[in-house]
């Protein structure tokens, strides 16, 4: 286990506190079992796996903290203007808890 580092965006920042708790990325950020720190809390990551992003916008959008499969769309499509959303993109699906002390 070994601390890493995260970022998030204004819109991921404000879910992580309530809803998020995973986030998708196109690179691997660590391995179950490392930790990450945002806003003074400990989060541990549970679950990495590779999965195509078609999979995470319709069946794991909620654990993203979106409100729907659209609303992550769009956050995916603002983040990656150059590619755009390839939904057949192979992509890192980082699932954390709340260390609970």
């Amino acid at each position: 286990m070994k601390e890493i580092n995260i970022p998030f965006n204004k819109w991921s920042k404000e879910r992580l506190r309530y809803t998020k708790r995973a986030t998708t990325r196109t690179k691997k950020y660590g391995e179950i079992g490392d930790y990450f720190y945002a806003d003074g809390t400990k989060f541990i990551l549970n679950l990495v796996i590779k999965v195509p992003l078609w999979f995470v916008l319709q069946e794991l959008w909620g654990s993203e903290g979106a409100v729907n499969e659209f609303e992550l769309h769009e956050v995916w499509a603002d983040l990656h203007p150059k590619k755009g959303v390839d939904i057949n993109q192979m992509v890192w699906y980082h699932h954390f808890e709340i260390e609970i002390k």
